[in-house]
């Protein structure tokens, strides 16, 4: 019985040898075919080997194409092409001298304009109008009318009331024939001083 035993456990622990040592071989195997397989293929994709001959003609091309290069950049540079300065047209060049012909006349139409001006002020009637403290609308408007400067006193008494305005009292200077806004707005206003008056009075 223990011999039996002896011989069983030999014979397994050989068979488990022996399994190992099989599954190394085919694992080696396997290995040295890849290896094979990587040489093969870098055999076939490796660098094509030139002769003496095609190194030296390769060399030659390539020297070649840089002195072409080289001499085209050259050329480039040895001459520029000439810069062309735009001419002006007659058009734009007659365009200064015309504006610039009616520029004396533009600056003097303001002067014409302002001396007309002065020249209208002073040939208008100027009238002084003197409204008492104390004057409300109806009365004042009766100064107004008759003094010629409103012709409508109830669209003069219903604009200020509209307008919610109030009529100052003292002296007032009218120029001209007015508008009914023009002589609303300088009797609210601030009226004229003693100083202004007296200048008015001494004319």
């Amino acid at each position: 019985m223990f011999k039996n035993r002896l011989f069983l456990t030999g014979l397994g622990i050989g068979i488990i040898v022996g399994a190992l040592l099989l599954q190394m071989m085919i694992i080696g195997e396997s290995s040295q075919q890849k290896l094979n397989n990587r040489d093969n293929a870098s055999t076939e994709q490796g660098e094509k080997i030139y002769s003496q001959s095609e190194v030296d003609a390769m060399l030659e091309a390539q020297r070649a194409t840089s002195s072409n290069k080289e001499e085209g950049k050259a050329t480039a540079t040895a001459a520029p092409s000439p810069a062309v300065s735009p001419e002006p047209s007659p058009v734009e060049s007659a365009a200064p001298t015309a504006s610039a012909a009616a520029s004396p006349k533009q600056t003097a139409t303001p002067a014409d304009n302002s001396s007309a001006a002065a020249d209208t002020d002073e040939l208008s009637p100027r009238k002084m109008v003197r409204i008492y403290g104390g004057t409300n609308l109806t009365a004042a408007a009766k100064v107004l009318a008759s003094e010629q400067l409103i012709s409508d006193q109830a669209a003069f008494i219903r604009k200020m009331k509209q307008e919610k305005k109030l009529v100052r009292a003292g002296y007032f200077l009218f120029t001209g024939t007015p508008t009914l806004e023009e002589v609303i707005t300088t009797i609210t206003t601030q009226p004229m001083t003693s100083e202004e008056v007296k200048a008015f009075n001494s004319q």
